[in-house]
């Protein structure tokens, strides 16, 4: 069995570190793996996502995956038992007390025919009401989470993907990250730009009008979307983590690689973190529409 220490803050790089020094390469894994909690002091949404989707992919290719360290509950582990992520995985909450906070959008693996009815029923209201924003007016912020499972369908080669969701009312501040266990950005481009590098890859992704889809009807257009909306709009932030490569969106729309690498342990999927404010989320509701791919 190979143990791997989990991270204090539970965070993408970290967890990716901290699976290359204990020489996991998730590509070829040995029968068992174990998840080492007891550095865990901060449990960060996208580490969660990323753990999560983690768990399945390991899970799905007959690997054992085994959690220990969980006696004491820290608060960082009462936080993941709260959002679902042991009942998910173990099939049992570690604590018969925990119940999800409405601070937070529960951990959930979200089929591409179930999305348009995810956001309008579980997503728009919740951002409603951490937002105290109606939810007539949020239409073009479930656009941006729809847009972003359109390019999971077109680019990841599977239909699924993982997001969670979290308020922090203290300084009214949105986090939301989304994940699938795909080829990852950089491998999709490469089928069609084979001379272009991982960070490249990237930031063409998002250019308006790049695909690597045959038929031409809007594809191309929703990750600039998701940026003119959530950056140049909302004055948020993305970064993008996808084939061992990160790049980070900021409020003015400008997309730059992070200076520093993931280490490569076969995680090739795409991970996306979108922090934005909830005091500009009130837009026009006719300004919503756009084709999805």
């Amino acid at each position: 069995m190979i143990t791997v220490s989990l991270p204090f803050g539970l965070k993408v790089r970290p967890v990716i570190d901290a699976l290359h020094l204990s020489g996991v390469n998730i590509q070829s894994p040995g029968p068992e793996i174990c998840f080492d909690f007891s550095q865990v002091s901060f449990a960060d949404p996208t580490g969660i996502v990323l753990l999560h989707n983690l768990t399945r992919y390991l899970s799905s290719r007959g690997v054992r995956v085994f959690y220990s360290q969980l006696a004491g509950l820290s608060s960082a582990l009462r936080f993941m038992d709260d959002i679902g992520f042991f009942e998910d995985h173990l099939g049992r909450r570690l604590h018969a007390g925990s119940r999800l906070r409405p601070t937070t959008l529960r951990l959930r693996e979200v089929h591409q025919s179930d999305v348009p009815t995810w956001i309008n029923t579980m997503f728009v209201p919740w951002v409603s009401v951490c937002s105290n924003h109606p939810e007539r007016s949020l239409g073009m912020l479930g656009v941006c989470v729809s847009e972003i499972f359109n390019n999971i369908r077109d680019h990841a080669g599977t239909d699924v993907g993982s997001i969670f969701g979290q308020w922090f009312p203290n300084i009214q501040r949105l986090r939301i990250a989304i994940s699938d266990m795909g080829a990852g950005i950089p491998a999709t481009v490469a089928a069609t730009r084979p001379d272009i590098a991982p960070e490249m890859a990237i930031l063409t992704a998002f250019q308006l009008g790049f695909s690597t889809q045959s038929q031409p009807r809007n594809r191309g257009a929703g990750l600039d979307y998701l940026v003119s909306k959530v950056c140049r709009e909302l004055g948020g932030t993305i970064t993008t983590y996808s084939g061992g490569r990160v790049v980070h969106a900021d409020e003015s729309g400008r997309l730059s690689p992070f200076s520093a690498l993931l280490t490569d342990v076969g995680y090739a999927g795409t991970l996306f973190d979108i922090v934005m404010p909830t005091g500009t989320l009130v837009h026009d509701p006719q300004d919503v529409e756009v084709d999805v791919w």
